[in-house]
């Protein structure tokens, strides 16, 4: 029997495998070519990528939308941030939208996909609307976080999100939290949401081996932003330094909050206790998350905390914000602990537990990796995927 196909839509991706962004996108359409599933991805064109390419069973097509110098919205995490701020790049982001909705055209009346996967309601959940006044294929959208942060703040945008979600076949989202943030927007979709995360690709994480690293190590894989909560973390890491000399701190990332935090950590006097080291591959990252002992995320109002799934993987246990869609992750006192983000004294307890308890430590990882393997594995979330997709089409 030919496999179903599914054309993914998306304005994020790694454009090298060295690249920090959207491999759960990658991973999810390996994952699910293995299950009889043939999947193209459609993305924009910039500097040095190829029109047309393969990785491994996943085809990938690239759609050119000005001229190259300009051809820079993509791939870099900050397209809502330019086009707010600058004339030139909203003509950019039309022409854009333009080339993205042609592009889709012609795949859609050459290939014939049985089901469009948006990712991000906008840019690639408008397209694939659009695309649905011309075509009968029917379309899904995932929306990630950022983008629903986009329709709290605007309502312009969440008339133009309305049609969309309301054209869609169903609309996916990554944790309990963002569902009740988009029904409060839009009441009327409730019915067509489902909660699917986004997997992880545990062989990247793998593929170096473990970090040499001195002491009793604390790793945050954060971006230096407000949301992140950076600053009360080092509150509560004071506390623990005082009673763990060899305890270390290493927060991963880069962000406008850099300098504040750097100096927050000198006027802590943990100058030699905290570390800051730019954002990294997800090779280089899995080094880290070896070597650590324990990994946190203290953010308030997080999406999801794809962090958390990663420390899972290598069975370490975590101390994390009760907060957003973290509770989906963490089952507080049996794969990490849950803490107000806004307690720096309830954080530095949690911390402090897991330090001086080996087999709560070991005990916590070890159920850590279990909920990994039940819940968060790209096997079981590209099966749930793939159930989706057969029952939209059938």
């Amino acid at each position: 029997m030919q496999d179903k196909k599914v054309l993914f839509l998306s304005h994020s991706f790694f454009r090298f495998k060295s690249e920090e962004l959207s491999h759960y996108i990658n991973t999810l359409a390996q994952e699910l070519t293995k299950k009889s599933w043939d999947i193209h991805i459609l993305l924009p064109h910039a500097t040095g990528l190829a029109a047309e390419e393969a990785l491994g069973k996943v085809k990938i097509s690239r759609f050119r939308y000005f001229f190259e110098k300009w051809e820079n919205l993509a791939y870099v995490g900050d397209m809502a941030e330019r086009v707010q701020k600058s004339f030139l790049y909203k003509i950019v982001f039309l022409f854009f939208l333009a080339a993205f909705f042609l592009k889709t055209r012609k795949l859609v009346k050459k290939e014939k996909p049985d089901i469009l996967h948006a990712h991000w309601w906008i840019p690639g959940g408008l397209v694939a609307c659009w695309n649905s006044f011309f075509s009968k294929t029917p379309y899904i959208v995932t929306l990630h976080g950022t983008d629903l942060m986009l329709l709290k703040k605007s309502g312009f945008l969440r008339g133009r999100a309305r049609r969309v979600f309301r054209r869609a076949a169903r609309v996916t989202v990554v944790s309990n939290f963002l569902k009740n943030e988009l029904v409060s927007l839009f009441p009327e979709i409730e019915s067509k949401i489902v909660i699917i995360p986004m997997p992880i690709d545990p062989e990247v994480l793998h593929r170096e081996p473990k970090a040499n690293i001195t002491g009793r190590t604390i790793l945050c894989p954060a971006r230096l932003i407000e949301q992140k909560n950076l600053g009360m973390l080092l509150e509560a890491f004071f506390q623990v330094a005082a009673e763990f000399q060899e305890a270390k701190l290493l927060i991963v990332g880069s962000g406008p909050k850099e300098a504040e935090l750097k100096n927050k950590a000198r006027n802590l006097g943990l100058e030699k206790k905290v570390e800051f080291l730019p954002a990294m591959s997800p090779p280089k990252l899995g080094k880290l998350y070896q070597a650590t002992e324990i990994v946190t995320l203290v953010s308030k109002n997080e999406g999801f905390g794809l962090v958390l799934v990663e420390a899972f993987l290598f069975q370490k246990p975590v101390v994390a914000a009760r907060s957003g869609g973290i509770p989906d992750i963490v089952t507080d006192g049996e794969n990490g602990f849950l803490v107000d983000p806004d307690n720096p004294d309830e954080m530095a307890r949690a911390f402090k537990k897991l330090l001086s308890d080996a087999n709560l430590k070991d005990r916590m990882g070890k159920k850590g990796h279990q909920s990994y393997l039940e819940k968060f594995s790209p096997e079981k979330l590209a099966e749930k995927f793939g159930r989706l997709y057969a029952e939209i089409i059938r």
